[in-house]
């Protein structure tokens, strides 16, 4: 765990809660499961897991570590009791075993993405998929359940409530507002965004295939080679699969 608050009052401290009582621990301190962490109005904390995994958390907000495993069949389970969350999962959740975040109002679950999730103090929640994809119900079994759950596609959001059944269908934001909200009542998350974009941005420039002129093969000419057929269906792997994430 790392405090990312080096104006906040004490920013060499985490407050975390447990069966034990509230207490302080430093940075880079470890966290374990069933452990509240507390992040201050001037605070913002980033939870790193093993697999790389990172839980950027608001200033004054309140995530519960449920469970918690990163080798092997790995499981990840979060509450977010208040505020709000960055979370870039990695890649290796599986559809039986996904990362789960829930909220009083919404469980959420994926196999590794980038997304953002604010829980209101009204029981509200809003979910903002920021890579790949992330399906959203009202519990564990409903994702598991299209007509009672959604798949909410980058660029896209959804939003639930302990007041309606369903999460709302998954519809466009818009992204530069959200960018100045974010800045607004989370500046140190809106720059773990723009990183992590960064670094997407960089990784597809180099898996672009080297533009070659016609007839070109690393800069040898072959004129009399016929061009490849097309692969049928573009070769894309089926999308059948609710949980199929990035």
């Amino acid at each position: 765990i790392l405090s990312h608050s080096p104006n906040a009052s004490d920013p060499d401290s985490v407050a975390v809660e447990d069966s034990q009582g509230k207490r302080a621990i430093s940075n880079m301190a470890q966290v374990f499961e069933k452990q509240v962490i507390l992040t201050r109005d001037d605070q913002t904390v980033l939870l790193k897991l093993n697999d790389q995994t990172e839980v950027s958390i608001a200033p004054g907000s309140q995530v519960s570590v449920d469970e918690l495993k990163v080798e092997g069949s790995k499981t990840a389970h979060m509450t977010l009791l208040k505020g709000m969350v960055h979370l870039a999962v990695t890649h290796g959740y599986s559809e039986k075993n996904l990362f789960l975040l829930r909220t009083r109002s919404a469980v959420m679950g994926v196999r590794g993405t980038e997304f953002i999730v604010e829980h209101r103090g009204n029981g509200d929640s809003s979910l903002h998929t920021l890579d790949g994809s992330v399906a959203i119900g009202k519990s564990e079994e409903d994702l598991r359940d299209p007509s009672k759950s959604y798949v909410v596609p980058a660029g896209q959001m959804s939003t639930a409530s302990p007041k309606i059944a369903r999460p709302t269908a998954p519809q466009k934001f818009d992204q530069k507002s959200f960018s100045s909200y974010l800045n607004r009542r989370a500046p140190t998350l809106q720059q773990r965004v723009e990183t992590h974009q960064e670094t997407r941005t960089q990784k597809q420039i180099q898996q672009q295939p080297q533009m070659r002129g016609p007839g070109q093969n690393n800069g040898t000419q072959n004129r009399n080679q016929p061009p490849r057929p097309a692969q049928p269906g573009g070769g894309r792997p089926p999308e059948n699969h609710p949980f199929r994430g990035r």
